[in-house]
């Protein structure tokens, strides 16, 4: 079975250790990331196959960030975790493979 790496980017540590074990028990190799600049080329030096950033709205740097990850040669997937009323417009405009809604 490969191994496969998620970097999960939220400000909520509590949240990140949550979602980190249910992953790792899941089987996925987890990393957690400060929504910091300079985050794009970090995550870009990781090379993890699966990236989860929590963005507020549509000006969140999340999304800024996700477009960036989607422009690469082989872009990484991402999962954007947002409160947003409209998450498919952030989809959109992330060029995100899927949102989650955090109610």
């Amino acid at each position: 079975m490969p191994v496969i790496t998620v970097v999960m980017v939220h400000a909520d540590r509590a949240l990140c250790e949550i979602c980190t074990q249910i992953l790792v028990d899941a089987g996925y190799t987890v990393k957690a990331a400060a929504p910091e600049p300079p985050l794009a080329e970090q995550l870009r030096r990781q090379q993890p196959q699966i990236i989860i950033v929590a963005v507020q709205g549509p000006t969140d740097p999340g999304i800024a960030l996700s477009r960036q990850l989607k422009a690469a040669p082989e872009p990484p997937a991402v999962l954007l975790l947002s409160t947003y009323p409209d998450i498919a417009e952030l989809q959109t405009q992330a060029g995100a493979d899927a949102v989650l809604g955090e109610h």
